[in-house]
């Protein structure tokens, strides 16, 4: 689930028009259809993608994945189902599995001045994905703070290679949050 202050600040920069794909779906999916033209989700488990009722602008993908949380091979359903039917996408959400390996596949796959949102970024094991989306030249914004249904705190964060585009539609978030760094210091983590 994201956290708090990135989904006040997604509420503040998403367009109707856009389109979303996602890497794992749930009540993301419900919410980013409220707010956005088209949702694509893909989902590693066909039994939890048959539980959720989600709105008719949702196209669900079920694809198995061979890997597990981080890594998958690069032809690996899962990690290929952003790639299907070649669309370019506004925005993009590793909230899934193979988290890692989903990252160049949706780096192809988002549109020129997309935005990827990927949740969890604060956990040591995802640093990897930060420094690859740095060194393609993405600016990123992390929102750190709880998250619906939990007491636990965690960081949401977004890149984008056009990031001032979205910030010129942001209207001031009520709570920005705190840097991974800095969340890692104040948690005792480096």
């Amino acid at each position: 689930m994201l956290t708090y202050p990135a989904i006040d600040w997604l509420d503040a920069v998403l367009q109707p028009g856009n389109r979303v794909f996602e890497y794992g779906m749930g009540g993301s999916s419900t919410w980013f259809a409220a707010r956005v033209a088209h949702v694509t989700s893909v989902d590693h488990s066909a039994d939890w993608a048959r539980s959720l009722r989600l709105p008719a602008n949702v196209t669900v993908r079920v694809a198995s994945c061979g890997g597990d949380v981080l890594r998958a091979a690069a032809n690996d359903p899962y990690v290929r189902a952003v790639s299907v039917g070649n669309e370019r996408y506004d925005v993009i959400l590793i909230d899934g599995m193979a988290r890692l390996s989903c990252v160049p596949v949706a780096h192809e796959a988002l549109a020129p001045d997309g935005l990827i949102v990927f949740d969890n970024g604060d956990k040591p094991d995802n640093a990897p994905a930060r420094e690859q989306l740095m060194g393609w030249g993405y600016t990123r914004i992390d929102f750190c703070g709880t998250r619906p249904a939990s007491a636990f705190l965690g960081c949401t964060s977004v890149y984008s290679r056009a990031m001032e585009r979205w910030l010129g539609r942001a209207r001031a978030p009520r709570y920005w949050g705190r840097s991974i760094e800095e969340y890692g210091r104040l948690a005792g983590r480096r």
